[in-house]
């Protein structure tokens, strides 16, 4: 085959006479970026603020004081209610030992007497003798008086005194069989509380008599004075009806004050009313009360051989004092174990978290290019997430050291062996450039024919770009369809709710609208039974007017019969009257009706038009998915034709490939030894380039290999 000028130049390389064709650079811009992000200030910042061991110190404080709070509050409350369940129990045992105490002095005193009752003299029941031997007793024992009851009521005094006592006179129930009597009196006129004992004198086993002791009534409010309760508590004791007989205010005792009484005038005496009521039902226990403003408690106990109570009160602050070192000693606690606790939680939070921030770190200089430390061996030997963590740590560490390290041996070699290159590619692109020069006007036009084909070969490939990019278009036109058709889909099943309830509306109208239109008919004859109504009551009207006409003809016989005829004239006007309001009512009615029914008639139109709209609107979205799915099936059909066009452009391209194969193996027919020393020439000069290229990859690799701390 004959080869023209046009058909000369490249062969088997038809780029390669662009020996001034330029190379990629290696970009160290983002990584120095990086690195100068990353110098571990950020991790300390973050740390700082969030630091897990700081969490969990507060957390489990708050936890902790949370918990204390509610502890304490609840043991405060069992300590409140136990402090004053063993307070109660101390008062009424001071109350019983007040009352002990009492009665035993009591008893001394009636004993110290009734030694007395054995001896002769006194059984003699001569009142000379008595007194010979009761004179001296006086001063001895302490007493103020003795003296010596007779049955007679008689009572003789040892200082001479002689008083009648009433029949009915405690005193006198020494005669009934008791074993002593104690009676308390107080002489207002004097100011002296008397307390008096009475034991009986026997003989031949009957009472015949009894010794009478009198002492200063004084000394029960000297008792109840040393009974209280701590330093603002006291004592007092009361009798059978409630009246106070002994308390360190003596002016209570020589005043009877007796609360009971006081309360009927008092109502701030009600609290302690109650108080001294239940101590008599009761006789014993402990009770609360309020007096003078004050919150107090009472412990009672009787005092055995008499009806009276001793009395032992104490006040609340006193009670509840012991409660106030408990807050303290609870308050102490808790702060103690809240320290305590935030204390260990510190010292296990360090524990936690120092491995994890240590891991962190590891990590941070491993992204700032750092690999030069290993990860501590104890935090490599964990069996937990922490362990883990330091394990994938070191095995990033020496992956990315066996890595630099291959990169750094390869990056030796590749710029050795480019060096190389470069100086054998220079001497060789000498010797062919001198080729060229002599056959470059031979090649001149087989590089013109190879140029128009590789020129071919790229609108052939830029052809195939925008096919390429057409079916992408076609693709998303046919997602975008696709959802246009799930939205039409959903259009449809809307509308077709809407016809439907639509429908239903209408019903529900129509079904008012004849509702509407029965009133309507049952208004009217409503009305006509108005019309009968006002029609017998004219007629009835006319009867009671003949009926009196004929009554009063009657004369007297009539009259009876006037009054039931006026009575009926009566209920004749009351039947017009109503059915003149009828009328009224069922002409407003038929009123309301009449523009009920225009209204539903209005909204009967517009229920229909709704419905018409619905079907329309329905009608639309059917031709909006037909359109769709027309839409759909031509996108598919143009995504068919798009890949018949990309396997066209493909068999061009293998043409167009076959075309410049055949112009270069014409170019090497026609000048073999032209193409050879061009290829060469440019082989050389790619060569050449390329090894430039590699000495600064190699180059490029070091330096970044050189970033890495190893």
């Amino acid at each position: 085959m004959q080869k023209t000028n046009g058909e000369i130049g490249k062969s088997k390389f038809p780029k390669q006479n662009s020996s001034k064709q330029k190379r990629p650079k290696f970009n160290f811009t983002k990584l120095e970026k990086y690195k100068g992000q990353n110098n571990g200030k950020g991790l300390n910042k973050t740390i700082g603020r969030k630091s897990i061991k700081v969490r969990l110190i507060f957390y489990v404080s708050m936890l902790v004081i949370l918990s204390s709070t509610v502890l304490g509050f609840l043991a405060l409350d069992i300590a409140r209610e136990t402090v004053i369940k063993e307070a109660k129990k101390t008062l009424a045992t001071l109350a019983n030992s007040s009352a002990d105490i009492a009665e035993k002095t009591l008893e001394n005193q009636r004993s110290s007497v009734e030694m007395f009752t054995k001896i002769k003299e006194i059984n003699s029941m001569v009142w000379a003798d008595q007194k010979f031997i009761l004179k001296d007793v006086v001063m001895e024992k302490g007493f103020t008086e003795l003296g010596v009851l007779y049955p007679d009521g008689k009572l003789y005094y040892t200082s001479g005194r002689t008083i009648d006592i009433h029949p009915e006179d405690p005193i006198m129930e020494i005669f009934e069989g008791s074993p002593f009597v104690i009676t308390n009196t107080v002489n207002q006129d004097v100011g002296t509380q008397t307390l008096m004992q009475a034991v009986p004198i026997n003989k031949y086993n009957e009472i015949v008599g009894a010794i009478v002791s009198e002492s200063q009534g004084d000394i029960l409010s000297t008792m109840a004075k040393g009974a209280g309760y701590g330093e603002q508590g006291y004592g007092y004791i009361i009798d059978g009806t409630g009246t106070v007989i002994g308390h360190p205010n003596y002016d209570y005792v020589l005043n009877k004050f007796s609360p009971i009484k006081e309360a009927i005038s008092d109502k701030n005496m009600e609290s302690l009313s109650h108080l001294i009521e239940a101590m008599i039902d009761s006789k014993e226990g402990v009770r609360d009360y309020t007096y003078e403003g004050n919150n107090l408690y009472a412990g009672f106990a009787p005092i055995e051989g008499t009806d009276w109570t001793f009395v032992t009160v104490a006040t609340e602050n006193e009670l509840l004092e012991s409660e106030v070192k408990l807050i303290s000693n609870i308050v102490f606690a808790s702060a103690l174990v809240i320290l305590i606790i935030i204390v260990i939680t510190f010292f296990f939070g360090n524990s936690f978290t120092k491995p994890i921030i240590l891991t962190a770190k590891s990590a941070e200089k491993i992204a700032s290019l750092d690999i030069s430390e290993n990860i501590d061996k104890k935090y490599l030997s964990l069996n937990n997430e922490i362990g883990i963590m330091a394990k994938a740590n070191q095995s990033i560490i020496d992956n990315l050291r066996n890595i630099i390290g291959e990169i750094n041996n390869s990056s030796e070699q590749l710029a050795a062996s480019s060096e190389e290159l470069t100086a054998i590619s220079g001497q060789t692109a000498d010797a062919a450039q001198e080729v060229s020069k002599t056959i470059q006007d031979i090649a001149h036009g087989a590089s013109d024919q190879a140029r128009l084909t590789e020129e071919g070969s790229h609108k052939a490939a830029t052809l195939g770009d925008n096919i390429t990019k057409v079916k992408e278009y076609i693709s998303s036109v046919n997602e975008s369809s696709d959802k246009v058709s799930d939205v039409v889909d959903t259009g449809l099943v809307e509308i077709n709710s809407l016809y439907e309830i639509t429908n239903e509306s209408t019903s529900a109208i129509e079904e008012i609208a004849r509702v509407i239109a029965d009133t309507s008919l049952s208004s009217n004859k409503i009305g006509e039974a108005s019309n009968v109504i006002e029609t017998i009551s004219a007629q009835t009207n006319l009867l009671s007017l003949n009926a009196s006409i004929e009554a009063a003809r009657a004369g007297e016989a009539g009259r009876g019969f006037a009054i039931v005829a006026g009575e009926i004239g009566k209920l004749a006007e009351q039947s017009k009257s109503s059915a003149n309001t009828i009328n009224e009512i069922v002409k407003e009615l038929q009123d309301n009706i009449a523009i009920a029914v225009k209204s539903m008639e209005r909204v009967t139109n517009i229920s229909k038009e709704q419905a018409e709209s619905v079907i329309n609107s329905k009608d639309k979205y059917q031709l909006i998915a037909d359109a769709m799915r027309l839409t759909s099936k031509a996108v598919d059909q143009l995504e068919a034709s798009g890949d018949i066009m990309d396997n066209m452009k493909e068999e061009i391209m293998d043409v167009l490939q076959n075309l410049s194969a055949i112009a270069e193996e014409n170019a090497a027919s026609t000048q073999e030894a032209s193409a050879t020393a061009q290829e060469e020439t440019a082989a050389v000069e790619e060569i050449a380039n390329a090894s430039e290229g590699l000495s600064e990859l190699a180059r490029g690799l070091q330096i970044l290999v050189a970033k890495f701390k190893v």
